[in-house]
């Protein structure tokens, strides 16, 4: 799936996709390091298991995600 969704529908949609369509492993893009680890924060109190990978991060978190 491609979806451009505004910022205020992104985690209601992106919740729709994985609980409803059965999305599953899947890669989603931020413009920013802070975006997704915002997004990451947000889809985790909501009980979806996702992770960051950015270059933020040591290449061994990445290469774990």
């Amino acid at each position: 799936y491609y979806c451009e969704v505004e910022d205020r529908h992104k985690l209601q949609t992106l919740r729709h996709l994985y609980e409803e369509v059965g999305l599953g492993r899947s890669l989603i893009f931020r413009r920013t390091k802070i975006g997704v680890d915002q997004l990451t924060s947000r889809l985790r109190a909501a009980g979806v298991p996702a992770l960051a990978i950015h270059g933020g991060l040591s290449q061994s978190q990445r290469n774990r995600a």
